[in-house]
């Protein structure tokens, strides 16, 4: 008999081990897949769409703010064009760089907008659903127009 337990003891000790060790590889997988949405974690939000003048634009958009989470890539486009870049800059600086209120989104979707500023540098902001958040992490309770011309703007881009 006490071999019968020592051989499931090991049974049981082996299998835990693999179990533990097929773990950590779906966590470094998941971490792979979100090497590129981790990006954004080292870039600062703008603290004004005053923005003179930027070299490129990038955008990301995730269908649900957990995608990132769940190892889902997003839709990503780089802008260069100047005159594009020159329009889209007009309707941000239009921007007031205050909301009204406060508001925790649902699980929505996410449209990035990061901003490679002429020194490198690079600032984001980003909607939430349609709705950008400002610089103050608020959002707007009277949206002025050029928001929704904004994310219609970027999302058209997005899909060519």
């Amino acid at each position: 008999m006490s071999i019968l337990k020592f051989a499931v003891s090991i049974f049981c000790f082996l299998l835990l081990f693999i179990s533990a060790c097929d773990v950590e590889v779906q966590l470094s997988d998941v971490e792979w897949k979100n090497k590129e949405n981790l990006k954004t974690d080292n870039l600062k939000y703008v603290t004004t769409f005053k923005i003179d003048s930027c070299e490129k634009i990038t955008i990301r958009y995730h269908k649900k703010m957990s995608d990132p989470g769940n190892g889902i890539a997003p839709k990503t486009k780089e802008i260069r064009d100047k005159a594009t870049i020159s329009q889209l800059l007009q309707l941000i600086r239009a921007l007031p760089d205050t909301g009204e209120i406060m508001k925790k989104p649902g699980d929505v979707s996410v449209l990035q907008v990061i901003l490679t500023l002429n020194d490198n540098e690079t600032e984001f902001f980003a909607f939430y659903g349609e709705t950008i958040k400002t610089t103050d992490t608020s959002f707007y309770s009277k949206h002025p127009a050029e928001e929704k011309v904004i994310y219609n703007m970027l999302m058209k881009l997005l899909a060519e």
